[in-house]
């Protein structure tokens, strides 16, 4: 028979891990939405300049309107790439969550099997001795 010290020490280790797992995911679901934010504070910068575009702007007669739609493109392919690598940081993320998921709530379930044996072990007892 498994010691229940043992056996509730493994479910608070796995409870433990199963939280690290749960504050990644949502660290990386916020890093997420934070490139997310950016990219559509960019959108929205070159959409008001667009709207109060002229011909006869300085900076567009200048070229250095091109310039900066150059950095804006250059911006949210860097940021675009790095939404890319969080989503796969967060595929990875998931599997190792749903795998520790799955490790708590077995031992929680090896522990909640392990004490009714005991509690009923214990009843057998009391009714023989009785």
């Amino acid at each position: 028979m498994t010691n229940h010290r043992d056996l509730r020490a493994l479910t608070q280790v796995t409870g433990v891990a199963f939280a690290a797992r749960q504050a990644r995911m949502g660290a990386l679901r916020q890093i997420e939405q934070g490139l997310r934010d950016r990219l559509a504070a960019l959108d929205g910068a070159r959409k008001r300049r667009a709207d109060g575009l002229t011909e006869a702007d300085p900076a567009l007669v200048a070229g250095a309107d091109m310039l900066w739609q150059t950095w804006i493109e250059q911006r949210r392919a860097a940021l675009n790439a790095e939404l890319s690598r969080n989503r796969v940081a967060q595929e990875a993320a998931r599997a190792a969550l749903g795998l520790a998921f799955g490790r708590n709530q077995a031992t929680e379930a090896l522990a909640t099997r392990a004490r009714d044996d005991r509690i009923k072990a214990k009843t057998r007892r009391d009714d023989l001795s009785s």
